[in-house]
């Protein structure tokens, strides 16, 4: 397990939590949309813990959606 970049830290906060497209997280972050999907799935490669298995559910594993728990589990 590596320790994500910030901007993964964002696209996964984007994405995830707020529930954005890959193309409104990069209007957000403004960089394009493949730069996003990249983000996600190098965060994928080396923490797949972050992410559910279940099919298309959008949640994290921390039950408490605050960015800043978020931030304090890497």
């Amino acid at each position: 397990m590596t320790r994500p970049t910030p901007a993964q830290i964002e696209a996964y906060r984007l994405v995830y939590i707020n529930d954005c497209s890959h193309r409104e997280a990069a209007m957000l972050m403004t960089c394009c949309r493949s730069n996003v999907t990249r983000l996600l799935l190098r965060l994928k490669k080396t923490n797949p813990h972050l992410f559910l298995k279940n099919g298309k559910t959008r949640t994290i594993r921390y039950h408490n959606g605050l960015d800043t728990y978020i931030v304090d589990k890497f």
